[in-house]
């Protein structure tokens, strides 16, 4: 078996803390009672989805949202119960990564949107003078990429885009779906738990490959 020499990352509950329970409490209090069927825990549905692959706008997708409302709600309402998903990342996670950087090509493979990758950037990544850019050799979102894990079209073309060997690379990732399509490419897997320290069993596959 080949050395590990790259790393990808996955961004909900791998780095960032979700808070699922809190995001559906809030859609029902704007009165958005069908929330649960349209956001999966892996794939959305609907313009749910749509907004992960950038079909739509964040302005149309809060609309468009509204308009599931049992209630008179306003776009302001749809982003602030949207965003209430994220917690944070924790310190430890981002320290991890800027170690991992000194000996392997790390990288972030995400199905995320607009509203919830602009606010990380913003806040979640600005960590002792550094930004997103500096723990990550390339960043792939599903909303720029038009493509969304568990697809092996999404696999194919970030293997294909950094030129990596899928033999050397471990890809961390909690959604199974997504780490059995990356197995048939040869990608080495870990599928962590919620708010899992996932960095001694890290560190011991990258030993042990």
């Amino acid at each position: 078996m080949k050395k590990i020499k790259n790393i990808i990352f996955d961004f909900g509950v791998v780095l960032v803390d979700l808070e699922r329970e809190r995001f559906i409490d809030n859609f029902k209090r704007i009165g958005v009672s069908t929330i649960e069927s349209l956001t999966g825990t892996a794939l959305h549905k609907g313009i749910f989805a749509d907004f992960e692959l950038g079909r739509i706008s964040a302005e149309k997708f809060c609309h468009d949202v509204c308009k599931l409302s049992d209630n008179e709600i306003f776009p302001s309402d749809v982003e602030n119960a949207w965003l209430s998903m994220l917690n944070t990342i924790p310190e430890y996670k981002l320290d991890k990564i800027i170690e991992l950087r000194k000996n392997y090509r790390v990288y972030l493979l995400s199905n995320t949107n607009v509203l919830h990758w602009n606010l990380s950037m913003e806040t979640m990544f600005r960590y002792k003078g550094l930004n997103v850019n500096d723990f990550f050799e390339v960043i792939w979102l599903s909303n720029e990429l038009g493509m969304m894990k568990p697809s092996p079209e999404i696999f194919s073309h970030i293997l294909e885009d950094a030129g990596i060997d899928p033999e050397e690379t471990l890809f961390i990732d909690d959604a199974m779906p997504n780490c059995e399509t990356a197995e048939k490419f040869g990608i080495r897997t870990y599928c962590p738990k919620a708010k899992e320290d996932w960095r001694d069993a890290v560190d011991d596959i990258l030993k042990h490959p």
